[in-house]
């Protein structure tokens, strides 16, 4: 049986929030390019932040086709946004891929607030170039570990195609070595059982079992060394809890 625990973290920030009341606030402004003085018809993502950095509410700059926000013959793109917050102040902040990202801090007085012009300044090709994609930081997985006379191996750091059996999960794993009729060995040492959970369920047929038993149900191998004239070397293998 699998039990899954969550630990539920609650934040809680330096101030108390209990003596400033959660109010409703809207913010609305016009986005222009830093260098030509238009007006930005991308999609600028604008996020309203709290004093503590915790987004309250987002949006992206729109077309506003009403007659009294155009300006000749230039299109108004404006953004409008509704939120809820405690305190009067807030930071708005500035995102598009093409674009250099901006923070302005505001002081909300009264329910709604026009920003007028922010900035943001567009970046140039050689910029977008240099600018590092997305990192993806993968754990080394321990394949296998040495404890004395015990070898532990981590049946998921080998990969095997699909619906492959056990013997093709064993010939991926270094120092192992399978030989005719279902014989194994293991740093050239022979391997006299083949255990499943503890058990020998097919009383030295390890051929049997090598051919028939799904390579994805096995969690993990352990050879154990033994003195050989009291035991031998046994393989010993513990199933997933439950299949992939």
């Amino acid at each position: 049986m699998i039990f899954i625990f969550l630990s539920v973290f609650f934040y809680m920030s330096g101030q108390d929030k209990g003596s400033s009341r959660v109010l409703e606030h809207r913010l609305k402004g016009n986005i222009m390019n830093l260098v030509t003085g238009h007006y930005v018809s991308d999609s600028i993502k604008v996020d309203i932040l709290d004093a503590d950095s915790v987004i309250v509410a987002s949006d992206y700059n729109h077309l506003n086709t009403s007659r009294e926000y155009r300006n000749g013959d230039e299109l108004i793109y404006q953004f409008d946004i509704p939120f809820k917050g405690a305190g009067n102040n807030f930071i708005v902040r500035l995102q598009h891929p093409d674009y250099d990202e901006v923070s302005y801090p505001v002081t909300v007085n009264g329910f709604s607030s026009d920003l007028g012009m922010l900035k943001i300044r567009k970046l140039s090709k050689f910029e977008k170039d240099v600018i590092l994609g997305e990192v993806v930081v993968k754990a080394s997985i321990v394949q296998v570990v040495n404890k004395g006379d015990t070898i532990q191996y981590n049946a998921d750091a080998f990969a095997v195609a699909q619906g492959s059996m056990l013997d093709a999960l064993l010939e991926k794993m270094p120092g192992v070595e399978l030989r005719e009729n279902g014989q194994i060995y293991v740093n050239g040492r022979f391997v006299d059982k083949l255990l499943l959970d503890g058990k020998d369920f097919f009383q030295g047929e390890q051929f049997v079992l090598l051919q028939n038993l799904p390579a994805y149900t096995i969690k993990n191998m352990k050879v154990l060394f033994c003195s050989m004239n009291v035991c031998g070397s046994n393989f010993a293998m513990s199933k997933q809890s439950k299949p992939i």
